[in-house]
């Protein structure tokens, strides 16, 4: 897999990750905003999560803190 550089570009009002002169990703106003995307293990929206389990299943669920 050979990688692809990726700048960086800071403005007042967002932060722009390009890659081959695309913005592949984007930080703005609180929110993140990606082309595409890869969790290595567990992904949390808010206080649910999906993560997977032994058994190679995923599962969504609560989270308790």
């Amino acid at each position: 897999m050979v990688s692809k550089r990726l700048n960086l570009s800071i403005q007042n009002d967002r932060i722009s990750f390009i890659q081959e002169n695309n913005e592949v990703a984007y930080l703005n106003n609180n929110k993140l905003y990606v082309t595409d995307g890869e969790f290595l293990h567990s992904l949390r929206l808010g206080k649910f999560a999906f993560f997977p389990t032994e058994t190679g299943n995923l599962t969504f669920q609560k989270v308790v803190d």
